[in-house]
């Protein structure tokens, strides 16, 4: 909050965005606003973490676009307990024993400084002391307490902070020893060193600028909330998933990229998106990025600019528009186009029927040797579709075949149902294989347990 405060009076409240618990993100109204103001959602589990933060802070690398990036290393709101917590970790692992903050958590802000050390100036170093107390939300909202906010602001060029993460991790460390020491002070003198006061803000001004970041934030939620698709790989390799978009619509993730096994990126994507995700198998790419890969392949390149080469497991998105008539999601699991990798999609926030969609079986197990696709080594790594096996009317529903009355389930196709019931099995399989929901997030699992 008094961020937000120093932000104004220095004329920056348009370019400040927050690293913060993802928690937040789905407060009403709010939270759907921070989605829009490109706040980056943090879980405080680095393996989740780690990737939503390579993928964000590269959208803040503009020098022409001011920016403010609050960053809290400390994890987590302050507590007796928690400092308690924090000392006995300190003690454990030979660190600093901090008396008024948590000790800090140094890997998140090493990819800050890596992404965007060539896009920033310095690192504001803020620490906050309150007269009596530290005030509970509702004491601010309410204005109970503090009757006093001291703020001190040390700037450091990003020139004197460490090129290498372990000396850049001990230099944040030291600035928590140092701002430790400036609160011990305070609690004694009552005031940080040199201070100077502050007026106060205008009333007007400020009930004006909350009211204009109300009406914009609920403006920008009904008209532009975003998506956020969270793909997880659960293989026990590495896959290349591929991303494919539809009329126009935004490029997520560059196209494709490499996810080791037990990876998590989240992929924001725009109002009104459609499109489609697949896992390649088997790749192998040269630093620019050309190669092959033995299923889902898209033209010999890591970053797909078409779709993915059958037989090939596909989850597909139609998103809401936005406005007041926004309407629903569509999405599905489609094995049209043959099986290579189980995966699944769960919505997460949404409100409506947001069944879950996929396919956990081994389809490549019990594939018919007609549709079999085998490795070098022998091994089946794919499972066609009857259309592409075949490419016969009554396979591809083309021709006398093209509509639902008289294009009906084969053998083939029944096969893949019965192995995948949440899956599309045929171009007409629509009934039982299509999703819809409003407004939620999609978590997108690559060889699913469940």
């Amino acid at each position: 909050m008094y961020l937000w405060n120093l932000a104004l009076r220095k004329g920056c409240l348009g370019y400040i965005k927050y690293i913060l618990k993802s928690s937040l993100m789905k407060l009403p109204i709010f939270g759907w606003g921070f989605h829009i103001l490109e706040f980056i959602p943090v879980e405080r589990k680095w393996d989740v973490d780690e990737p939503v933060m390579r993928q964000m802070l590269p959208t803040f690398t503009n020098r022409e676009d001011p920016l403010w990036l609050a960053v809290f290393p400390e994890g987590t709101d302050y507590t007796e307990q928690k400092c308690i917590k924090s000392q006995k970790f300190a003690n454990e692992n030979g660190l600093p024993v901090l008396k008024n903050v948590l000790l800090p958590k140094t890997r998140g802000f090493n990819v800050c400084l890596e992404i965007l050390r060539g896009s920033l100036d310095a690192v504001y170093d803020v620490t906050i002391a309150y007269k009596n107390q530290c005030p509970s939300f509702l004491d601010n909202v309410f204005g109970v307490d503090p009757s006093e906010v001291h703020m001190h602001v040390r700037r450091i060029p990003l020139e004197e902070i460490p090129l290498s993460k372990d000396d850049a991790a001990a230099w944040l460390m030291n600035a928590f020893v140092l701002k430790d020491q400036l609160l011990t002070d305070f609690i004694v003198n009552g005031h940080f060193p040199q201070e100077s006061t502050e007026n106060q803000l205008s009333t007007v001004k400020c009930v004006a600028n909350c009211i204009v970041v109300i009406v914009f934030t609920g403006v920008f939620t009904i008209n532009a909330s975003a998506t956020v698709f969270t793909l997880q790989n659960s293989c026990s390799y590495t896959v290349w998933p591929g991303t494919l978009s539809g009329n126009g619509a935004a490029i997520l993730g560059d196209g494709g990229f490499a996810m080791a096994p037990g990876d998590t990126i989240a992929l924001p994507a725009p109002p009104g998106w459609s499109g489609r995700f697949w896992a390649r198998t088997g790749c192998i790419f040269n630093d620019a990025g050309t190669g092959n890969c033995t299923t889902g392949d898209c033209g010999g390149i890591l970053k797909c600019t078409g779709g993915g080469v059958p037989p090939v497991s596909l989850v597909e998105f139609t998103i809401a528009s936005g406005g007041a008539d926004s309407g629903k999601d569509f999405y599905d699991v489609s094995l049209v186009d043959g099986y290579n990798v189980g995966l699944s999609v769960r919505a997460s926030g949404g409100s409506g029927d947001c069944q879950s969609a996929g396919c956990v079986a081994d389809v490549n197990a019990n594939c018919p040797k007609e549709l079999q696709v085998v490795d070098d080594g022998g091994d089946v790594v794919a499972c066609k579709s009857a259309c592409a096996a075949f490419n016969t009317p009554e396979f591809c529903c083309t021709g006398e075949h093209s509509t639902s009355a008289t294009c009906s389930p084969t053998p083939y196709s029944q096969m893949f149902k019965n192995a995948c019931p949440a899956a599309y099995s045929y171009a007409y399989d629509d009934l039982s294989s299509t999703c819809t929901c409003a407004g939620a997030d999609y978590f997108i699992t690559f060889c699913p347990s469940t």
